[in-house]
């Protein structure tokens, strides 16, 4: 796959980040309206579903009960009627004036129309002809079919009032639904709109509101700002480790192109080196393996800062040799400017072995006693170790409380170096300890001053 192709995989792949939020069908705020709205609907659909039903059951119930006695009465004057044949004449006219005056008909075998025939076998059943006209029919052990119909309108009333009280109770609650969907889609909206604002102008997520919320969205912006946080660390150590490398790495890649030049002279001389000549070659090339030694542990040093602090590789470290190696290494500079480079072990016999990185922890050494070396004009420079902690003390003239507290940050130089130094020994020094979960402080007083490191977690 060439580049161009993979670059335009990329861009298609890349989301829009920079426009407004969609009105139309996308807008969260627009679908929680729609679905309140939906929800009403098919709420209130069921619910007058259900109404409906226990309407008609109760109604048909009560018509039942309020039919039954009429049809009972009116087959008893019918069934007397055809027990005495000479009154039957009368008894019919009776029973037809008491149905007239109940306001129903009744029907019987044959004369019954088919739509107010039973569709079932039970003895009483009753038919809902229209919303108020009913048909009640009995079926006698003796095979007789009797059935009375006639109109009950007071519950036809009762449907019609029924069903306007519902219409009504249904548009409350349709208005009432998208009151409350554009309330809560607004107040839901607003706070993620305004988030995204932030976000997108480059402001802190950690000082708005929404981080003192206890809700969904106060995680969601808490969240948002460890990620922001993260971040920012990320970059600080990013823009660290470029800045670092560009001042630690100048000075040996002069002295490395120095070497160069000078070989590169000697190499072009056809003469037979002399004695002289020969010394001055291995000492320029001694001096070019040791630059380039502490380029490698410099880049070393700074690519295990560059990492996140979890990601930093712990084991347990023995303080003592780390101790040993750097003093044989600087006692020569201390003795060639005349200060005395004392060591005390306040520790046990035991070792003292302490939880960190063996890297991080010998350049914590080594810019600690650069420092008192470099920054200490005559006197001494005294090395404190103990199992808590490590102190390393100058004879330096004591700092004040201004500069003690600027003396860590990245770029600070000594007053008494002669302007030596790149001023970022002790800001590396700090980033290591802090890396660790170590503790670096100073402190003056009118004998010098003094680096104490506090160790963390024992080994």
């Amino acid at each position: 796959m060439s580049r161009t192709e993979s670059s335009g995989e990329r861009r298609e792949g890349t989301c829009e980040v920079s426009g407004e939020v969609d009105a139309g069908k996308g807008s969260i705020r627009k679908r929680i309206f729609i679905a309140f709205f939906l929800l009403t609907l098919v709420c209130g659909g069921i619910f007058g579903g259900v109404l409906y039903a226990a309407y008609a059951t109760v109604s048909s119930r009560l018509v039942q009960w309020h039919m039954e006695p009429v049809l009972r009465m009116l087959i008893s004057s019918d069934q007397e009627a055809e027990r005495n044949p000479e009154r039957k004449a009368e008894d019919i006219q009776f029973s037809d004036k008491l149905a007239a005056e109940m306001g129903v008909r009744l029907y019987k075998d044959g004369n019954v129309p088919l739509p107010y025939r039973p569709y079932t076998s039970e003895q009483y059943q009753l038919t809902r002809i229209a919303s108020d006209h009913y048909a009640l029919s009995f079926a006698t052990d003796d095979g007789d079919l009797y059935v009375i119909e006639g109109e009950i309108k007071d519950f036809a009333q009762v449907g019609a009032i029924l069903g306007r009280v519902f219409g009504i109770f249904f548009l409350f609650c349709v208005v009432l639904s998208l009151a409350s969907g554009a309330v809560l889609s607004r107040h839901l909206a607003e706070p993620l709109l305004a988030l995204a604002r932030r976000v997108r102008e480059g402001k802190a997520v950690s000082e708005s509101a929404l981080c003192r919320r206890k809700d969904e969205l106060g995680f969601l912006a808490r969240a948002f700002a460890r990620r922001e946080e993260e971040l920012s660390e990320y970059l600080a150590r990013e823009q660290a480790f470029t800045g670092d490398v560009s001042h630690e790495l100048r000075t040996p890649l002069t002295v490395m192109r120095s070497g160069v030049e000078i070989l590169e002279d000697f190499a072009l001389d056809d003469t037979e080196p002399s004695p002289a000549s020969r010394k001055s070659i291995l000492s320029t090339l001694e001096r070019m393996q040791r630059t380039g030694r502490d380029m490698a542990e410099t880049l070393g040093t700074m690519l295990l800062l560059a990492r996140r602090p979890e990601q930093l590789e712990r084991r347990g470290i023995n303080m003592d040799e780390i101790l040993a190696v750097q003093l044989d290494f600087w006692r020569p500079e201390a003795e060639r400017k005349g200060l005395e480079l004392i060591f005390v072990r306040s520790a046990g016999d035991g070792v003292v072995s302490v939880w960190g990185n063996p890297e991080l922890a010998a350049m914590i050494v080594k810019n600690l006693l650069e420092n008192a070396v470099r920054y200490t004009v005559s006197g001494s420079v005294r090395v404190d170790l103990d199992e808590k902690s490590l102190s390393i003390w100058n004879s330096s003239p004591p700092l004040d409380d201004e500069a003690r507290q600027r003396i860590f940050r990245r770029g600070e130089r000594g007053t008494s170096s002669g302007g030596q130094g790149s001023g970022l020994g002790l800001s590396l020094v700090l980033r290591a300890c802090e890396h660790m979960g170590w503790t670096i402080t100073c402190e003056s007083d009118i004998e010098g001053n003094r680096f104490r490191v506090g160790f963390g977690k024992r080994a």
